[in-house]
């Protein structure tokens, strides 16, 4: 019966709370760099081309290099936040 009413509320708080918590991300990275989706075009299954979307948490003007390989100061102080 516990395990229920944890499932319940977890599913309810999720399903409520979603929203406000992409809206303050939303609001955060607005304010961190003016861009705070960053849209990038993947491979995936049967390769079909997709577009992904995510949180900037490196700046705009960033080469497109692997993460490890880009220099520490181009990320952005909400994306040293979202990283960790």
């Amino acid at each position: 019966m516990t395990r229920l009413f944890d499932f319940c509320f977890a599913f309810f708080g999720l399903l409520f709370l979603l929203p406000v918590l992409l809206l303050v991300l939303w609001v955060i990275g607005w304010f961190d760099n003016r861009s705070p989706l960053f849209m990038q075009k993947r491979v995936g299954r049967y390769q079909q081309p997709f577009v992904l979307v995510k949180f900037r948490t490196m700046r705009p003007e960033t080469p497109s290099v692997a993460t490890h390989l880009a220099d520490a100061s181009a990320i952005t102080p909400f994306g040293r936040f979202m990283r960790r």
